[in-house]
């Protein structure tokens, strides 16, 4: 796993080409705005033995960002920011709208970094802006049938979490704190999850349980969202619907 603090953020051109997964797995590029040398172990921390991830080609990135560069490299953005978030809603939008998967954790929300990232709908699942992110908390009410939540049934965090309050317009809530604020959400278009915990886990110790494989995921789903059982089987009764239809008109 690589650590780069690479030179400032270019502006994505309209003719971006997203990169698909390498076949040795998903490639995470981690934006942790910060200078902080406690992130470089937290993606190793996230996805070691998780054979979905090309943790070797995985990168921290200390910004300022070249999102042209990320998103040419490396399949999903988990973005995360501490003291300064290096980079706004506007270039967070291109970088979507430019075919960019995001992650967007503690503290993305306390830094309210606006634009249409957050001021227009279908990006950001997650709504209400929340500076009080220092609440002793555990997993609450949530859909074990999601992906996400597949091997996550225990959850507790002491601080950096919950930095928004509300599920946005259209978005999906997947669970939720036992203070009721959601903890993971993801926008209509299934390219954007919202999980409100700071990934640095391993450093700061703040979180225990199966935040690891709420990671990792959250992260497999922004790039590969593949439907819940619930939808499965309905999509399966629809097809059996359909050739019924057909077989009567044969």
């Amino acid at each position: 796993m690589l650590l780069f603090r690479p030179t400032p953020f270019l502006i994505l051109s309209a003719l971006a080409i997203p990169a698909c997964a390498s076949a040795s797995g998903i490639r995470v590029a981690y934006l942790q705005s910060d200078s902080g040398s406690y992130s470089t172990n937290t993606l190793t921390d996230l996805l070691t033995g998780d054979s979905r991830f090309d943790l070797p080609n995985s990168a921290t990135f200390n910004g300022p960002f070249d999102f042209s560069y990320i998103l040419a490299n490396y399949d999903v953005v988990l973005a995360s920011a501490n003291y300064s978030p290096y980079f706004n809603g506007d270039q967070l939008a291109d970088y979507i709208d430019a075919g960019g998967k995001v992650v967007s954790a503690t503290f993305v929300g306390q830094h309210n970094i606006g634009g249409r990232f957050e001021n227009e709908g279908g990006y950001d699942p997650l709504a209400g802006n929340d500076i009080h992110a220092y609440a002793s908390v555990s997993l609450g009410v949530y859909n074990a049938s999601h992906p996400i939540m597949q091997g996550v049934s225990a959850l507790s965090s002491s601080q950096y979490n919950g930095d928004y309050t509300a599920v946005a317009s259209g978005a999906t809530l997947v669970a939720s704190w036992n203070n009721g604020k959601p903890l993971v959400a993801v926008n209509a278009a299934k390219n954007v999850v919202g999980v409100t915990l700071f990934p640095d886990v391993s450093y700061f110790g703040h979180a225990s349980g199966d935040y690891r494989p709420l990671f990792a995921n959250s992260l497999s789903y922004a790039v590969n969202p593949v439907p819940e059982p619930a939808s499965i089987a309905a999509l399966g009764l629809g097809v059996a619907a359909l050739v019924g239809k057909r077989r009567k008109k044969a």
